[in-house]
């Protein structure tokens, strides 16, 4: 890269770091919270259980007003898998002061775990049980390498290093492409931290990701990238990177392919053209949502269709994916209608399920539809007689077509949202869905956040 780009780059990520990287005082108090909940555990936990805290903010890569905490309860391995999420459970619900405006939930892993809201500072404390391990080879679940991940990036990681990963994590949000949660799919915490580390500064990796091939093979331990499909084929993924801690696990497992891509597409821009403009995508404006909705509206000159339903209280993890099927279902039937979607999104908010579509808004009343060669006479005839109130009767060749009155879209969608198919989920049923063709101003926020995710690059 040239010097004066390299130079400017380095300014942003000052100008960046300046607002996200949290103060001592909020770090102090993240500390202090979390060895208060330790202290809390202590008195109760047996003497073999060991208390750690892992993840951003033992590792000091958390952002700005992201101070929620992962405190560990590592058994020895003589006790069960059912002992260990009985008494992981138990031991963390014990410790909830709901005097002090303090309330848990049971969330799910591989494994059940408590997480405690603590209300009145806005902090969440995941308490996770998992078993005490030195390496991969004594894995009894999944989670057992937290720990291992901390202690790794903590003996290799720079002062400066953990800082640029922080200016990483937050252009991976601005851009939507952050969190490898099953509606994100995009780059993790502990993959952004390896992805800095492994290239040894935020510039060599955007410089690096402008020129990434498939298939993409990331060694971290070895700080190199290898083109290898074997070891694609191995991991039955164009894009592997090799945990450090686990030689067996693709850190990127949980990254799809389009996100990846866009974070290719959007490395070669940084690197082409630095700008601080870049760090904080196209900008979400929940106050002037409505306005900039119908702004796009009319620049664009697309329409939008938004569909809602009350959806179960279950995990996003276990609605989202019914609910984005049922978008997808949906999106290839109004296709073969003729009413072809430019852009699509599903989310779940405050218990409802939305479905979100733009279409052309040029759609015209008629569409052709397609019959039978006119020499196979009894067929031609049918086919006549059937679609005798259409505009019109169209012999192209010795083709026919019929020239039919076009359903509106919002009824089209409504007698589609009835099919089998789009009721068949176990939590997700789209007969009960309401159909708008505008954006009421109570949804316009949300709205307006899922447009920009589509579109931010």
């Amino acid at each position: 890269m040239e010097q004066e780009k390299r130079k400017k780059l380095e300014k942003i990520f000052e100008h960046v770091l300046k607002e996200i990287k949290p103060d001592e005082l909020e770090i102090k108090s993240a500390i202090a919270h979390a060895n208060e909940i330790i202290g809390r555990l202590k008195s109760i936990v047996p003497h073999d259980v060991e208390l750690r805290i892992v993840g951003s903010i033992a590792r000091s890569t958390n952002l700005a007003g992201d101070a929620d905490i992962d405190i560990f309860m590592l058994f020895d391995k003589r006790y069960s898998e059912q002992e260990l999420e009985r008494l992981g459970l138990d031991y963390a619900k014990r410790i909830v002061k709901k005097d002090k405006n303090e309330s848990y939930e049971v969330k799910y892993a591989e494994h059940p775990y408590t997480r405690i809201h603590l209300n009145d500072v806005g902090i969440n404390v995941d308490l996770v049980p998992a078993y005490k391990i030195t390496n991969a080879e004594e894995l009894g679940t999944t989670v057992d390498r937290s720990p291992l991940h901390t202690e790794f990036l903590n003996a290799h990681l720079t002062d400066e290093q953990r800082d640029q990963i922080r200016v990483l994590k937050f252009f991976l949000k601005m851009h939507h492409i952050y969190g490898a949660e099953v509606k994100v799919k995009g780059f993790s915490g502990y993959l952004s931290e390896l992805l800095v580390y492994t290239f040894g500064s935020l510039i060599n990796l955007f410089e690096s990701a402008s020129k990434f091939k498939l298939p993409l093979v990331i060694i971290p331990e070895e700080k190199k990238v290898v083109n290898d499909a074997s070891i694609a084929k191995r991991f039955n993924s164009q894009f592997v990177v090799i945990d450090p801690v686990d030689k067996n696990r693709n850190v990127a497992a949980g990254t799809s392919i389009e996100s990846l891509a866009k974070f290719v597409l959007l490395s070669r821009q940084v690197i082409s053209k630095p700008s601080l403009k870049l760090f904080y995508g196209k900008g979400f404006s929940s106050e002037d949502a409505p306005r900039l909705l119908k702004k796009f509206e009319n620049d664009s000159g697309l329409k939008p269709i938004l569909i809602y339903l009350k959806v179960p209280d279950k995990s996003d993890d276990i609605i989202w994916p019914q609910l984005n099927k049922a978008g997808r279902i949906l999106l290839a039937l109004l296709a073969k209608e003729e009413f072809k979607a430019c852009i699509f999104n599903s989310w779940i908010e405050k218990g409802n399920g939305f479905i979100l579509y733009f279409f052309p808004n040029d759609f015209s009343k008629a569409k052709l539809v397609k019959g039978p060669d006119v020499f196979l006479g009894e067929y031609s005839n049918s086919f006549v007689g059937a679609h005798k109130n259409a505009f019109g009767i169209i012999v192209n060749s010795t083709q026919l077509f019929a020239l039919e009155n076009r359903e509106k879209l919002e009824e089209l969608i409504r007698k589609l949202l009835k099919r089998r198919e789009l009721n068949s989920g176990a939590d997700i049923k789209m007969r009960s869905a309401k159909v708008l063709n505008r954006i009421p101003r109570r949804f316009a926020e949300s709205v307006y956040a899922a447009l920009i995710e589509k579109i931010s690059l």
